[in-house]
């Protein structure tokens, strides 16, 4: 059973990064702001608090990479949060 356990534990992440935290923090503020949504509804964060967050977990690589706000109906690939 520790042979298990161990070889599970490989795939765990060591740190969290900057990006799941922005995820987070945009999730967070959008329920505090307009509760629960649910699928597919989405709306505009203000850019105050874009970029209070933004600042709070700054990208690993060139912050021109960051990508607005994506409707429902596009498809979400490489999203960088």
């Amino acid at each position: 059973m520790t042979g298990r356990a161990n070889s599970s534990r490989k795939n765990i992440k060591k740190e969290i990064d900057n990006r799941t935290y922005r995820w987070e923090a945009y999730q967070n503020f959008t329920h505090r702001m307009h509760g629960g949504l649910g699928k597919n509804i989405r709306r505009v964060i203000p850019s105050c608090a874009v970029w209070a967050i933004r600042d709070a977990y700054p990208a690993d690589h060139d912050p021109a990479q960051y990508r607005g706000l994506l409707e429902a109906d596009e498809p979400v690939t490489g999203y960088e949060y």
